[in-house]
């Protein structure tokens, strides 16, 4: 499963751009940008989103059959909040079932000690 980040209040409060359109973030690279230059986020804490967050999204946010979600992709220095994209549900649904990328495996040479490094004077 992919890491989609979610900001929320102690109490239950969900980031929102607008008033039914919820903030996402497909990365944690990209959280991490909006947090630094968008203050307001402080008073929000990222989660990852779940199978029960998304269930909590349905109930809420949905207009019309319709999820309303906003992607936060900040692509300029000042990293705005409109900067992304709308995403319908069944785009999250695909970003949410997409596996997690591996990272490259790093291959060390294997060394093997000789008897001379072994000895003292």
């Amino acid at each position: 499963m992919s890491k989609i980040y979610i900001m929320r209040r102690a109490n239950g409060q969900f980031f929102t751009i607008l008033p039914n359109r919820v903030a996402i973030w497909t990365n944690q690279e990209l959280l991490e940008i909006s947090r630094a230059y968008n203050r307001e986020l402080d008073l929000y804490q990222a989660l990852p989103l779940t199978g029960k967050l998304v269930q909590e999204l349905k109930d809420k946010f949905t207009i019309q059959g319709n999820c309303i979600v906003w992607s936060v992709e900040p692509k300029t220095s000042l990293a705005p909040l409109s900067e992304g994209r709308l995403l319908d549900w069944a785009e999250l649904e695909t970003l949410l079932n997409q596996p997690d990328s591996e990272p490259p495996k790093v291959e060390t040479p294997k060394v093997r000690a000789t008897i001379q490094e072994f000895q003292f004077s």
